[in-house]
Protein backbone atom coordinates (compact mmCIF):
# COMPACT_ATOMS: atom_id res chain seq x y z
CA UNK A 1 0.00 0.00 0.00
CA UNK A 2 1.20 3.59 -1.05
CA UNK A 3 0.14 6.97 0.60
CA UNK A 4 0.76 10.08 -0.27
CA UNK A 5 0.98 13.27 2.10
CA UNK A 6 -0.72 16.45 0.90
CA UNK A 7 1.80 18.79 2.58
CA UNK A 8 5.40 18.56 2.35
CA UNK A 9 7.55 17.81 5.51
CA UNK A 10 10.97 19.09 6.76
CA UNK A 11 13.59 18.18 9.18
CA UNK A 12 13.46 21.15 11.98
CA UNK A 13 16.23 23.56 11.48
CA UNK A 14 16.18 23.28 15.24
CA UNK A 15 16.81 19.17 14.58
CA UNK A 16 19.94 18.05 16.80
CA UNK A 17 21.24 14.56 17.95
CA UNK A 18 23.74 12.89 20.29
CA UNK A 19 25.00 8.52 19.15
CA UNK A 20 25.61 6.29 21.89
CA UNK A 21 25.53 2.75 21.08
CA UNK A 22 23.99 2.79 18.11
CA UNK A 23 21.31 4.80 19.00
CA UNK A 24 20.43 8.32 18.22
CA UNK A 25 19.03 10.68 20.87
CA UNK A 26 17.10 13.23 18.35
CA UNK A 27 15.77 16.56 19.94
CA UNK A 28 14.22 20.03 18.86
CA UNK A 29 16.17 22.72 20.72
CA UNK A 30 13.36 25.36 20.68
CA UNK A 31 10.37 23.19 20.94
CA UNK A 32 11.51 20.21 23.05
CA UNK A 33 10.31 17.21 21.70
CA UNK A 34 12.69 14.38 21.60
CA UNK A 35 13.04 10.39 20.01
CA UNK A 36 15.10 7.61 20.47
CA UNK A 37 15.96 6.27 17.29
CA UNK A 38 17.68 2.85 15.82
CA UNK A 39 20.31 3.67 13.30
CA UNK A 40 17.95 2.15 10.95
CA UNK A 41 15.37 5.23 11.16
CA UNK A 42 18.04 7.66 12.05
CA UNK A 43 19.23 6.73 8.59
CA UNK A 44 15.65 6.78 7.09
CA UNK A 45 15.00 10.28 8.48
CA UNK A 46 17.73 11.96 7.17
CA UNK A 47 17.30 10.33 3.78
CA UNK A 48 13.52 11.47 3.50
CA UNK A 49 14.27 14.96 5.01
CA UNK A 50 17.08 15.26 2.34
CA UNK A 51 14.78 14.13 -0.55
CA UNK A 52 11.91 16.12 0.58
CA UNK A 53 14.09 19.33 0.50
CA UNK A 54 14.79 18.63 -3.19
CA UNK A 55 11.15 19.07 -4.01
CA UNK A 56 10.76 15.33 -5.21
CA UNK A 57 7.26 13.31 -5.01
CA UNK A 58 7.88 11.14 -2.21
CA UNK A 59 5.97 7.91 -2.27
CA UNK A 60 5.68 6.77 1.59
CA UNK A 61 5.03 2.93 2.43
CA UNK A 62 2.39 3.02 5.16
CA UNK A 63 4.86 2.17 8.14
CA UNK A 64 6.73 5.21 6.91
CA UNK A 65 3.39 7.06 7.22
CA UNK A 66 3.11 6.09 11.20
CA UNK A 67 6.96 7.40 11.60
CA UNK A 68 6.11 10.47 10.25
CA UNK A 69 3.17 11.49 11.98
CA UNK A 70 5.24 10.38 15.69
CA UNK A 71 8.23 12.70 14.24
CA UNK A 72 5.41 15.48 13.89
CA UNK A 73 4.43 14.98 17.01
CA UNK A 74 7.81 15.66 18.90
CA UNK A 75 8.73 18.61 16.51
CA UNK A 76 11.78 16.80 14.93
CA UNK A 77 10.14 17.14 11.09
CA UNK A 78 8.01 19.76 10.64
CA UNK A 79 4.89 20.69 7.84
CA UNK A 80 5.95 23.77 5.51
CA UNK A 81 3.85 26.07 7.02
CA UNK A 82 5.66 25.99 9.66
CA UNK A 83 8.96 26.26 8.49
CA UNK A 84 10.87 29.40 9.48
CA UNK A 85 8.53 29.83 12.47
CA UNK A 86 9.48 27.46 14.75
CA UNK A 87 10.02 30.05 17.17
CA UNK A 88 6.58 31.53 17.13
CA UNK A 89 5.35 27.97 18.17
CA UNK A 90 6.70 28.80 21.88
CA UNK A 91 4.32 31.74 21.77
CA UNK A 92 1.74 30.22 20.63
CA UNK A 93 1.69 27.55 23.12
CA UNK A 94 2.48 30.08 25.74
CA UNK A 95 -0.34 31.91 25.13
CA UNK A 96 -2.72 28.84 25.39
CA UNK A 97 -1.27 27.63 28.47
CA UNK A 98 -2.25 31.38 29.68
CA UNK A 99 -5.79 30.78 28.93
CA UNK A 100 -6.55 27.48 30.25
CA UNK A 101 -4.89 28.74 33.36
CA UNK A 102 -7.02 32.01 33.42
CA UNK A 103 -10.13 29.83 33.35
CA UNK A 104 -8.62 26.94 35.73
CA UNK A 105 -10.30 24.04 32.68
CA UNK A 106 -6.82 22.15 32.88
CA UNK A 107 -5.25 23.20 36.22
CA UNK A 108 -4.21 20.62 38.43
CA UNK A 109 -0.36 20.89 39.50
CA UNK A 110 1.35 24.31 41.43
CA UNK A 111 4.47 23.63 42.38
CA UNK A 112 6.63 25.41 44.43
CA UNK A 113 9.98 26.53 44.64
CA UNK A 114 10.81 27.27 47.96
CA UNK A 115 14.32 27.55 48.24
CA UNK A 116 17.37 28.00 46.15
CA UNK A 117 19.49 27.08 48.64
CA UNK A 118 20.89 24.07 48.85
CA UNK A 119 23.35 21.77 51.69
CA UNK A 120 24.38 19.98 48.44
CA UNK A 121 27.51 21.43 45.91
CA UNK A 122 27.16 18.47 42.77
CA UNK A 123 29.35 19.28 40.08
CA UNK A 124 27.09 19.90 37.20
CA UNK A 125 24.00 21.24 39.19
CA UNK A 126 23.17 24.38 36.51
CA UNK A 127 21.31 26.41 39.35
CA UNK A 128 24.92 26.35 41.30
CA UNK A 129 26.61 27.21 37.73
CA UNK A 130 23.68 30.46 36.98
CA UNK A 131 24.42 31.33 40.47
CA UNK A 132 28.16 31.74 40.16
CA UNK A 133 27.70 33.46 36.32
CA UNK A 134 25.18 36.04 37.83
CA UNK A 135 25.76 36.34 41.04
CA UNK A 136 22.24 35.36 41.73
CA UNK A 137 21.01 35.98 45.47
CA UNK A 138 19.68 32.57 47.21
CA UNK A 139 16.37 33.39 47.55
CA UNK A 140 13.65 31.69 50.12
CA UNK A 141 10.05 31.46 49.11
CA UNK A 142 7.86 33.55 52.01
CA UNK A 143 4.75 32.39 53.74
CA UNK A 144 2.92 35.44 52.62
CA UNK A 145 3.84 34.52 48.90
CA UNK A 146 3.18 31.00 49.33
CA UNK A 147 -0.29 31.89 50.88
CA UNK A 148 -1.20 34.16 48.24
CA UNK A 149 -0.83 31.45 45.01
CA UNK A 150 -2.66 28.92 47.12
CA UNK A 151 -5.75 31.04 47.76
CA UNK A 152 -4.74 31.61 43.73
CA UNK A 153 -4.72 28.10 43.00
CA UNK A 154 -8.03 26.99 45.07
CA UNK A 155 -10.78 29.03 43.09
CA UNK A 156 -9.30 27.63 39.79
CA UNK A 157 -8.85 23.81 40.72
CA UNK A 158 -12.86 24.27 42.18
CA UNK A 159 -13.61 24.25 38.43
CA UNK A 160 -12.00 22.09 36.95
CA UNK A 161 -13.67 18.70 37.06
CA UNK A 162 -10.56 16.87 37.74
CA UNK A 163 -10.88 14.94 41.10
CA UNK A 164 -7.22 14.72 42.16
CA UNK A 165 -4.86 17.78 42.14
CA UNK A 166 -0.94 18.47 43.41
CA UNK A 167 1.34 20.45 44.53
CA UNK A 168 4.59 19.81 44.63
CA UNK A 169 7.65 21.29 46.24
CA UNK A 170 11.30 21.50 45.01
CA UNK A 171 14.31 23.67 45.07
CA UNK A 172 17.31 24.30 45.40
CA UNK A 173 16.72 21.43 48.36
CA UNK A 174 13.09 22.24 49.52
CA UNK A 175 14.00 20.04 53.30
CA UNK A 176 15.74 23.52 54.04
CA UNK A 177 12.27 25.14 53.97
CA UNK A 178 10.54 22.33 55.44
CA UNK A 179 8.52 24.92 58.01
CA UNK A 180 7.03 26.25 55.01
CA UNK A 181 6.14 23.27 53.29
CA UNK A 182 4.38 21.39 56.55
CA UNK A 183 2.40 25.14 56.51
CA UNK A 184 1.42 25.23 52.84
CA UNK A 185 0.37 21.83 53.29
CA UNK A 186 -1.74 21.72 56.90
CA UNK A 187 -2.76 25.00 54.60
CA UNK A 188 -3.95 23.52 50.97
CA UNK A 189 -6.19 20.59 52.80
CA UNK A 190 -8.09 23.06 54.99
CA UNK A 191 -9.38 24.85 52.04
CA UNK A 192 -9.71 21.83 50.18
CA UNK A 193 -11.03 19.25 52.39
CA UNK A 194 -13.90 17.22 50.94
CA UNK A 195 -13.08 18.75 47.99
CA UNK A 196 -10.64 17.13 46.09
CA UNK A 197 -8.52 14.37 46.49
CA UNK A 198 -4.77 16.26 47.10
CA UNK A 199 -1.41 14.61 46.34
CA UNK A 200 1.79 16.36 47.21
CA UNK A 201 5.29 15.83 45.05
CA UNK A 202 8.62 16.72 46.73
CA UNK A 203 12.21 16.59 44.84
CA UNK A 204 14.96 16.26 47.84
CA UNK A 205 18.91 14.85 47.76
CA UNK A 206 17.30 13.17 51.22
CA UNK A 207 20.27 14.54 53.13
CA UNK A 208 17.90 16.26 55.54
CA UNK A 209 15.76 13.52 55.91
CA UNK A 210 14.99 12.53 59.55
CA UNK A 211 12.70 10.37 61.21
CA UNK A 212 9.90 13.78 61.91
CA UNK A 213 10.60 14.60 58.15
CA UNK A 214 10.03 10.98 56.66
CA UNK A 215 6.82 10.58 59.00
CA UNK A 216 5.14 13.58 57.67
CA UNK A 217 5.86 12.77 54.01
CA UNK A 218 4.30 9.32 54.41
CA UNK A 219 1.06 10.54 56.42
CA UNK A 220 -0.05 13.52 54.02
CA UNK A 221 0.54 11.17 50.52
CA UNK A 222 3.57 12.48 48.99
CA UNK A 223 5.66 11.05 46.18
CA UNK A 224 9.49 11.71 46.89
CA UNK A 225 12.09 11.85 44.44
CA UNK A 226 15.39 11.57 45.43
CA UNK A 227 18.86 11.86 43.16
CA UNK A 228 21.96 9.69 43.32
CA UNK A 229 23.94 8.79 40.28
CA UNK A 230 25.10 5.63 41.45
CA UNK A 231 26.85 3.65 44.03
CA UNK A 232 29.42 5.03 46.55
CA UNK A 233 32.45 5.40 44.35
CA UNK A 234 30.33 6.86 41.44
CA UNK A 235 27.80 8.97 43.18
CA UNK A 236 30.48 10.71 45.65
CA UNK A 237 32.56 11.96 42.17
CA UNK A 238 30.08 14.68 41.31
CA UNK A 239 27.35 14.64 44.30
CA UNK A 240 29.27 16.38 46.95
CA UNK A 241 29.44 18.72 50.22
CA UNK A 242 30.35 22.32 50.07
CA UNK A 243 33.74 20.89 52.04
CA UNK A 244 34.08 18.16 48.75
CA UNK A 245 32.84 15.35 51.19
CA UNK A 246 30.87 12.95 49.29
CA UNK A 247 27.43 12.36 49.73
CA UNK A 248 26.13 8.93 49.42
CA UNK A 249 26.23 8.01 52.72
CA UNK A 250 23.74 10.51 53.57
CA UNK A 251 21.42 10.37 50.80
CA UNK A 252 21.11 6.01 51.65
CA UNK A 253 20.70 6.98 55.45
CA UNK A 254 17.80 9.41 54.60
CA UNK A 255 16.45 6.76 52.44
CA UNK A 256 16.40 4.19 54.22
CA UNK A 257 14.10 6.34 56.91
CA UNK A 258 11.74 6.94 54.24
CA UNK A 259 11.33 3.40 53.49
CA UNK A 260 10.67 2.52 57.32
CA UNK A 261 7.71 4.91 57.20
CA UNK A 262 6.82 4.33 53.19
CA UNK A 263 5.75 0.70 54.09
CA UNK A 264 4.07 -1.45 51.54
CA UNK A 265 2.48 0.33 48.69
CA UNK A 266 3.30 3.29 49.66
CA UNK A 267 7.54 2.53 48.67
CA UNK A 268 6.12 3.53 44.81
CA UNK A 269 5.98 6.67 45.55
CA UNK A 270 9.70 6.72 46.25
CA UNK A 271 11.67 7.07 43.40
CA UNK A 272 15.32 7.45 42.16
CA UNK A 273 16.47 9.37 39.91
CA UNK A 274 20.50 9.11 38.60
CA UNK A 275 22.15 11.98 36.36
CA UNK A 276 23.73 10.09 33.48
CA UNK A 277 27.40 12.82 32.88
CA UNK A 278 30.73 12.43 31.27
CA UNK A 279 31.90 10.93 34.16
CA UNK A 280 29.64 8.04 35.09
CA UNK A 281 28.31 6.88 32.03
CA UNK A 282 29.24 3.10 31.20
CA UNK A 283 29.17 2.88 35.30
CA UNK A 284 25.78 2.63 36.24
CA UNK A 285 25.52 -0.48 36.05
CA UNK A 286 23.32 -3.54 37.01
CA UNK A 287 24.79 -3.59 40.82
CA UNK A 288 23.69 -0.24 41.32
CA UNK A 289 20.12 -1.64 40.01
CA UNK A 290 20.53 -4.57 42.64
CA UNK A 291 21.64 -2.41 45.36
CA UNK A 292 18.38 -0.50 44.89
CA UNK A 293 15.66 -3.24 44.28
CA UNK A 294 17.28 -4.85 47.64
CA UNK A 295 16.76 -1.86 49.54
CA UNK A 296 13.06 -1.74 48.43
CA UNK A 297 13.04 0.84 45.10
CA UNK A 298 10.67 -0.11 42.57
CA UNK A 299 11.30 3.01 40.25
CA UNK A 300 14.49 5.15 38.86
CA UNK A 301 14.50 7.46 36.38
CA UNK A 302 17.84 8.13 34.08
CA UNK A 303 18.55 11.50 33.11
CA UNK A 304 21.42 12.73 30.96
CA UNK A 305 23.22 15.71 31.57
CA UNK A 306 23.92 16.83 27.70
Amino acid sequence: MVVSLSEKIFLSKNFHYYKYRGIFFCFNSVLGGYAILNRNTFTWLKNFSTNNKRDKNINLKKDDKKIIYELLRRHILIKRDRWNKEQNLIFVKRNRTKIDFLKGNKLSLLGFCVTDKCNFHCSYCIKRKSDSWFRCRQNNLTWKLAKKRLDEFVPMVLKNKSKIITVGFGGGEPLLAFDLIKKSVFYIKERLRGKKVIKFSITTNAGLVNEKIAKFLSLNNFSVGISMDGLKSVNDVTRKYPNNIGTFDDIVRGLRVLLKHFKAKRRERITISAVITSNNVGLVDTGFLNFLRKLGIKKIFIEPDI
